[in-house]
């Protein structure tokens, strides 16, 4: 186990390391954010000053050192548009898109892991049919037109839920229900078919010979090797989530990390979205690393 750890811990810098490098690459491809922080009719003079002091006159290869050499010793840069450290700004967007993410995900998983297993237990009845309805709506249902689709139902003619913006409860249901439809329709799916393929293993037609219990059976044989399938598209959806919220944070306005991410694009805000694109890919590494972690725990066959 101590291996495989420390094999992933360094997969993982590897790769940071080498997204690093294309983030800083591609946000200095997008254009020179000085002609955005002055006038319009700004002289060639103030310009090439504002270059100078962003420190953008430089080689590219100078700029990434000194940005890597800030990044070991903690300091991600400053925004050039909030005059704020990125580091900050991005831990303040955080709790937003973690709550978003979290409250999808418990809505999401908890529907679909029960309909997915009753799904694969009873083929052909009328839960395997809401099942596979939901699987179909789940993924083939775009989330921005699902998300402006409960705008106008409930925010606009029903009046019952707000549209946009972050405060209590009620803001967080339109946002999480639109995330989580996605959810339900991949994990659904993928438990559905794993548990039918495992109850026709021989060591579960040799338990009901044995006049095992079909409970028991379901539980305690074939769910922990059918989940396998479904642990990894769950881990794969966590890190989604917590990196893919742009789309849903922007439909509904919600203050999150990746509606930070798109508005600092726009204006070219290196420091920020090198520092927010940074943050979310780890995450998204960390949650793959776990759920890699995981595997030997549910399938001893791993183990070895």
């Amino acid at each position: 186990m101590g291996r495989r750890l420390a094999t992933k811990v360094l997969t993982s810098a590897g790769a940071l390391f080498l997204l690093s490098m294309i983030i800083f690459l591609f946000t200095r491809l997008s254009g020179d954010p000085a002609s955005l922080l002055l006038p319009m009719d700004a002289p060639p003079e103030q310009l090439a000053a504002m270059q100078t002091a962003l420190g953008l006159d430089q080689p590219l290869p100078v700029q990434f050192a000194r940005y890597l050499r800030g990044v070991i010793g903690g300091d991600f840069g400053r925004s050039l548009r909030y005059q704020e450290p990125a580091l900050q700004l991005v831990l303040e967007r955080i709790p937003a898109t973690i709550q978003m993410a979290v409250a999808a995900a418990a809505v999401g998983w908890l529907i679909a892991i029960p309909l997915g297993i009753l799904a694969g237990w009873k083929p052909n009845s009328t839960w395997d049919g809401a099942a596979r309805l939901v699987a179909l709506f789940g993924q083939s249902m775009p989330i921005y037109w699902l998300g402006i689709l409960l705008i106008m139902l409930f925010a606009v003619r029903l009046q019952l839920l707000p549209a946009a913006g972050r405060g209590d409860w009620r803001y967080l249901v339109l946002p999480a229900a639109a995330l989580s439809l996605n959810l339900m329709g991949s994990v659904t799916r993928i438990l559905r078919v794993s548990i039918r393929q495992t109850l026709r293993q021989d060591y579960i037609r040799t338990a009901r010979a044995k006049g095992v219990h079909a409970h028991m059976i379901l539980f305690k044989h074939a769910l922990k090797n059918a989940s396998l399938g479904a642990v990894t598209v769950m881990g794969l959806q966590l890190g989604s989530l917590l990196g893919g919220t742009v789309v849903t944070e922007t439909v509904f306005a919600w203050p999150g990390l990746g509606r930070l991410i798109v508005q600092s694009i726009q204006y070219r805000d290196f420091p920020v979205v090198q520092t927010g694109v940074l943050f979310l890919a780890a995450a998204v590494l960390a949650v793959n690393s776990v759920v890699d972690l995981l595997y030997p725990l549910l399938d001893s066959r791993l183990r070895t």
